[in-house]
């Protein structure tokens, strides 16, 4: 998306977390498909964004990523 486009899509996810949540919240998302960029992050910046959650499967290090730039496991990410 064109970066007007992330925002209006930033700032409605923040407008609908703060409206089902009566008691403070962390404002946080999935990248939808994993899908995120510079102004990605930027805007979660500008938009008070506390935790953005990637596609990059394997575990978080605190020392070397950032709390914008989360990886997590899928569960299909896990032998069965």
């Amino acid at each position: 998306l064109s970066y007007s486009e992330q925002e209006t899509e930033i700032k409605g996810t923040f407008k609908f977390l703060e409206n089902i949540y009566s008691t403070k919240f962390i404002p946080s998302l999935c990248y939808p498909f994993g899908d995120y960029n510079s102004d990605t992050i930027s805007l979660m910046n500008k938009h008070k964004f506390k935790a953005g959650f990637t596609c990059d499967p394997r575990g978080f290090n605190k020392l070397t990523d950032s709390n914008l730039e989360i990886p997590r496991y899928d569960t299909n990410d896990f032998p069965k």
